[in-house]
């Protein structure tokens, strides 16, 4: 026995049982097929069969889409490439459903769990002559990230430090998360909770700096949060003073070195009015009419528009006016001539006498003896120097001293005896004398 089959579709076997395949691959109608069969004998006698066959059009459900594997929220993007198909059945494997035969579909996945979760996505594509086909693909979404922080100060004057508290774990049970900060001055970290010291804002008007924090989880998830801190200008109370310490009245140059000041008072300790002043130079003179020194607080409030304020004291120590003066039991006399010193100096600590003969003292009221070898008066100016403690403050005050040449009476004789009448001529010898009283021991004076 023989057969020949002819197929229709240009196709034929001349097997006894064959399988062909139909394809309608392009549609959109359902195609009609007459395969016909014919039988042979041995005998060569023959007989036809026709059997008409429907072949409806092909039909594939399939779809792309952008990312496999992402991190919550995930919006996925599907590009729709089913062929012949007429009706939609979309399942994103979360609950949600759609008939969407836009060629792009639109979803969101979610997860708020702490571990990655794989969603099946399907897709089941039908036809109006009832062919269907059906697609699934797995989609893994991994946990979300919130980055969050708060900051405190929100501003401040320069320079500063803002601490800043991480929240993103509270947003997020990950527990390998790692953090990058910007703080928008060049600085960065890594730590959870940073604390960050802005430098001096050397311009005349606020700087905003835009702190940036990433948060990065094991599957490389991440999210980034934004805040913006306020640096005010920089301001510094400055200032110099020649000398710190001085004897009343004592007049102080202050020199004004502030930095970035729009407001300016000046404190000088001693009671005296406030100045507002905001020349370079300042100019004060402080009294002191006590008995001990006295310290006034030299101090300088300064501020800025924005609020910012600093203070610099510096301490001005003045000490009471001081005299030199003193007495003497005589300034004047013969050699040797000895003199008491009396001291009637005021708020002094040290004394230095010079007697201007080579010789000195620091008692308070000292004795001296004054010498003068010569043949005539010898002027000595003794000077009494009174100080502080510190020896800011002195005075001196200077007085001559006359000391008259040393006398020595002396005179010789030929003879100490004689016949009366006696008659003795005398040889004066006396050294320094100017005027001689002779007293001849016999109730005569010459």
């Amino acid at each position: 026995d023989r057969w020949l089959w002819e197929f229709g579709d240009g196709g034929s076997s001349i097997e006894e049982h064959p399988v062909h395949e139909y394809r309608n691959l392009f549609g959109p109608t359902t195609l009609y097929y007459d395969p016909q069969l014919v039988a042979i004998s041995p005998y060569d006698c023959r007989d036809t069969a026709t059997l008409p066959v429907q072949v409806r059009p092909y039909i594939e459900a399939s779809f792309a889409y952008d990312t496999v594997a992402e991190c919550a929220p995930h919006e996925i993007v599907i590009f729709d490439q089913s062929i012949g198909a007429d009706l939609y059945y979309w399942d994103f494997g979360d609950g949600v459903t759609s008939e969407s035969s836009d060629s792009v579909v639109y979803h969101k996945y979610e997860n708020d769990t702490p571990f990655p979760v794989t969603y099946i996505l399907s897709l089941r594509v039908e036809n109006d002559e009832g062919c269907s086909h059906q697609v699934q693909r797995e989609v893994t979404v991994y946990p979300s990230v919130i980055a969050d922080f708060i900051v405190n100060p929100l501003e401040a004057c320069s320079p500063a430090e803002f601490v800043f508290q991480n929240l993103s774990a509270d947003s997020s049970s990950a527990e390998d998360l790692t953090y990058l900060w910007d703080f928008g001055d060049g600085g960065s970290s890594t730590e959870e909770h940073p604390i960050h010291l802005y430098d001096r804002n050397m311009l005349r008007q606020d700087t905003v700096f835009t702190v940036s924090l990433v948060v990065t989880s094991g599957e490389l998830c991440r999210d980034t949060a934004q805040f913006d801190v306020v640096l005010h200008p920089y301001i510094e109370a400055a200032f110099t003073v020649e000398d710190v310490v001085g004897c009343d009245p004592f007049p102080v140059t202050i020199n004004n070195q502030s930095i970035g000041v729009d407001f300016y008072l000046w404190d000088f300790g001693d009671q005296t009015d406030q100045s507002p002043s905001d020349s370079s130079v300042i100019h004060h003179v402080y009294l002191n009419t006590d008995s001990v020194s006295a310290v006034y607080p030299l101090t300088l409030i300064v501020a800025n528009e924005e609020g910012c304020r600093d203070t610099l004291v510096r301490n001005i120590t003045v000490h009471p006016r001081i005299t030199a003066r003193f007495s003497t039991d005589g300034l004047d006399g013969c050699h040797p001539h000895t003199i008491t010193f009396t001291n009637l100096s005021e708020n002094a600590v040290t004394y230095l006498w010079d007697f201007g003969d080579g010789s000195a003292s620091v008692e308070y009221s000292p004795e001296h003896t004054f010498t003068n070898f010569g043949s005539s008066d010898t002027t000595y100016l003794v000077t009494l120097t009174t100080s502080t403690a510190d020896g800011e403050c002195v005075k001196s005050i200077e007085w001559p001293i006359t000391v008259h040449p040393q006398v020595v009476a002396e005179f010789t004789f030929p003879n100490a005896q004689g016949c009366g009448p006696f008659e003795l001529s005398f040889d004066n010898l006396s050294i320094g004398g100017t005027e001689f009283i002779w007293d001849f021991g016999d109730g005569t004076v010459d």
